[in-house]
């Protein structure tokens, strides 16, 4: 079907916003019952349980997939947890001191450099993650060091060779 008026794209623009609503909706509310379920199982869902819970709910919605609900669940927790530390942090500082902001990107430099700047707006997430791999300007160590070794290694065969052509010309002139 074409979309010949502003009309009909109007009308197609909004049931296309309903539609991302309600599957948000019911991503939430799955979500919600899977976080229950790994409340009661001691932190971790019991084996086949993701496979069946997605098996029973594609009846209902059929654009349900696996990694929908996985990416889903995983923005639910991570929400979840910032929430929990906001309050944890709003509950230990003075209530004078809160610095209640709207969005964790509102942050300027003059807001991270003063007194008053409240933690808990910037990511849990950022705060939790813990690098890996090599640290930061080891390669840039390793190269320096090799050159200086190398450098090395040629000043003592040049010296080692300076002595050995010095010893053969003093035999050669006596």
């Amino acid at each position: 079907m074409a979309h010949n008026s502003k009309v009909s794209r109007n009308a197609a623009k909004a049931a296309r916003k309903s539609q991302i609503a309600s599957k948000k909706a019911a991503l939430k509310t799955l979500c919600k019952c899977l976080y229950e379920d790994e409340k009661q199982h001691e932190g971790k869902l019991p084996y086949g349980y993701m496979k069946t819970f997605i098996k029973e709910n594609k009846k209902t919605w059929d654009w349900m997939t696996r990694d929908t609900m996985l990416a889903a669940y995983r923005r639910f927790k991570l929400k979840l947890e910032a929430q929990v530390a906001q309050m944890d942090s709003e509950s230990s500082k003075p209530t004078a001191q809160v610095n209640v902001a709207s969005s964790a990107l509102s942050a300027t430099l003059s807001d991270l450099t003063s007194d008053s700047f409240d933690e808990s707006r910037t990511s849990s997430h950022d705060l939790k993650r813990s690098k890996g791999g090599r640290p930061v300007g080891t390669t840039i160590n390793r190269k320096r060091l090799e050159k200086d070794v190398i450098l090395e290694a040629k000043n003592e065969i040049t010296m080692k060779f300076k002595v050995a052509t010095d010893a053969a010309r003093e035999k050669k002139s006596m």
